[in-house]
């Protein structure tokens, strides 16, 4: 049956699971498992292009044994689903800010815009709160927040709306009052009022199962953090830390300061734990 409370990806990847292997289990929790996967070879890609190969690969296996993704795996969640579009996104955003070449630059933020609608058709407007809140505390602490990088940031998130637009139009029109319902009650409401059912959680609700679903990972992070931020010199390496670090502690304190929680949430957290 349609399930119109949330958008299409994932669901789809389950329908085509189901029509390829039938109605078991194993079909329904097979998209879950592949996304999870697709997750972390995507951030190996972003380790290899903040850092080198050798990053990469440690990020790898760090990514797949990271305790909290690995459960939520089992779990046919569409979150799941968000992170490789996440990650995409952040090495879209990282090679434009790197890029020097104008024409390089906007393939890369076309290719962030794709991100943002595969973002937006799986999660809604959540997951790209959770990066963006993260880039903007970047920006902050790089000194490099600019009128020039506000526009390619606004670019990018315009594009990336239009893109995925037919769908949400389309669901308007299958379902009168879908977008007030999905867009204003689920999301607006959502984060400021205790109107879901799983709202009202404490502030401190991500800190158990984040903290501690990152071990023992979490504690190289800590130590990469204090090795390579104090570079004065500000080179690529501490310049990539800071953004890791950053997309991670602002997408804490937003999932933190809404007042919807679900563990779930969080997965966009963890590839900048894991490299």
């Amino acid at each position: 049956e349609p399930f119109r409370d949330k958008p299409i990806v994932y669901f789809a990847a389950q329908t085509v699971s189901l029509r390829l292997f039938g109605m078991h289990e194993a079909a329904v929790r097979l998209p879950g498992v592949l996304f999870s996967l697709l997750g972390c070879v995507t951030t190996a890609l972003l380790a290899w292009r903040l850092f080198d190969r050798e990053v990469a690969w440690y990020a790898l296996l760090a990514a797949l044994t990271l305790v909290l993704p690995v459960m939520l795996t089992q779990s046919p969640a569409h979150d799941i689903a968000l992170v490789p579009a996440i990650n995409v996104l952040a090495i879209c955003f990282w090679e434009q800010e790197q890029s020097s070449d104008a024409r390089s630059r906007w393939r890369w933020l076309g290719g962030g815009a794709v991100c943002v609608a595969l973002a937006l058709l799986t999660k809604g407007l959540i997951g790209i709160a959770v990066f963006a809140v993260g880039i903007a505390l970047y920006a902050l602490a790089t000194r490099s927040l600019s009128w020039r990088l506000v526009g390619r940031c606004a670019f990018v998130l315009i594009c990336g709306g239009a893109l995925a637009s037919p769908w949400f139009l389309a669901m308007e029109q299958a379902s009168p009052g879908y977008l007030n319902y999905y867009f204003i009650q689920r999301h607006l409401l959502g984060f400021v009022t205790e109107a879901e059912t799983h709202g009202a959680a404490p502030w401190y609700y991500y800190a158990a199962p984040v903290l501690g679903g990152a071990m023992p990972w979490l504690l190289y992070s800590l130590a990469a953090v204090v090795q390579l931020w104090p570079d004065e010199k500000r080179t690529a390496e501490s310049r990539a830390t800071i953004f890791l670090a950053c997309w991670f502690v602002g997408g804490f304190l937003f999932l933190s300061i809404a007042n919807s929680k679900l563990w779930t949430y969080s997965l966009p957290l963890f590839p900048p734990l894991a490299v």
